[in-house]
């Protein structure tokens, strides 16, 4: 019995970034399931059916402004919730601002370049153990 291609569920608010992790991680093979953060702070989503459902290897947040609330509303969802057993990647568009708000962590700036992909697939990758699938 196989397991299937991994999964990884990306939290975002911005559809088009979305589509670009996704379109990057599919070419080695990662599945990526995704929703939108202002979704996941409604009461009518839910969470522990989407992590049961997807089972996700690692989940990326994306840590918008304001950034001080979003990182207390993505670390209450880490401690609080199913994602707390789940491994996390964060990333955002200003890095010195998230480390205003929340101090030291590791985080990963996307501004559209392949290179900022390439840093998040590899953390992507360091977290959770997947492999590039063979050619």
């Amino acid at each position: 019995m196989s397991k299937g291609p991994p999964v990884v569920a990306v939290f975002n608010s911005n559809d088009d970034t979305v589509e670009l992790i996704r379109a990057w991680f599919e070419q080695v093979g990662i599945v990526v399931v995704s929703a939108h953060i202002d979704d996941i702070k409604r009461d009518g989503f839910d969470l522990p059916s989407f992590v049961d459902q997807h089972k996700p290897a690692a989940v990326v947040f994306d840590i918008a402004p304001p950034y001080d609330r979003s990182w207390l509303f993505v670390q209450h969802l880490l401690s609080s919730t199913p994602l707390s057993r789940v491994p996390a990647v964060f990333t955002t568009t200003n890095e010195q601002h998230v480390r205003e708000a929340a101090g030291p962590v590791d985080i990963i700036e996307i501004v559209g370049k392949p290179y900022d992909l390439d840093l998040l697939l590899d953390k992507v990758q360091a977290v959770t153990g997947i492999r590039e699938r063979e050619a």
